[in-house]
């Protein structure tokens, strides 16, 4: 069957979806529960573990979250989703039309 170390990355992989999925508790504590589990059960070194920030994709995600929550919390994307919303409303044709070519989008 499975290993011990086999075993307990499937339950760590498996909580980590659960926690993830019931949306109780924010993606980014999640991933550092999920680091540091791995990092103290031994399944992963602390080298192993922490070299992943020195990845520029780790840091461009780390940025995309920050901006994301910046625009969030002023209200960026509801006002954008507002105007977007606005701008569409009853045109919902009008997207396919749009990605038929240039001069098909009467609406933009």
């Amino acid at each position: 069957m499975f290993s011990a170390q086999e075993s307990a990355l499937l339950f760590i992989i498996a909580a980590t979806f659960a926690l993830i999925l019931s949306g109780r508790w924010p993606v980014e504590l999640v991933a550092t529960l999920v680091l540091l589990t791995l990092a103290f059960s031994g399944l992963v070194t602390t080298q192993q573990a922490l070299s992943g920030f020195s990845s520029a994709v780790v840091i461009v995600l780390v940025g995309l979250f920050v901006i994301t929550r910046a625009l969030e919390e002023t209200g960026v994307i509801h006002w954008l989703a507002r105007r977007l919303n606005a701008m569409g409303q009853g045109a919902e044709g009008a997207w396919w039309g749009c990605s038929w070519g240039p001069g098909r989008c009467s609406r933009w």
